[in-house]
């Protein structure tokens, strides 16, 4: 997976398709280790937001 600029209005899903894309291929991968850079303050939150999302109800292989 490329870098990739995922652009938009507030509140037009840009985190929910990031979450979605990411546990995809993350499913797909599993040797593959995958990045998510956000905020200190987001960093709980995010991972919160991740596992929720992912089909394993797990990261393993997602580092936020």
């Amino acid at each position: 997976m490329a870098l990739q600029f995922i652009l938009g209005n507030s509140g037009s899903g840009k985190s929910e398709y990031i979450y979605k894309k990411i546990t995809q291929e993350a499913a797909k991968n599993i040797t593959k280790n995958y990045l998510v850079i956000v905020p200190e303050q987001f960093t709980m939150q995010t991972q919160r937001d991740i596992v929720v999302r992912h089909r394993d109800k797990g990261i393993r292989n997602i580092d936020v």
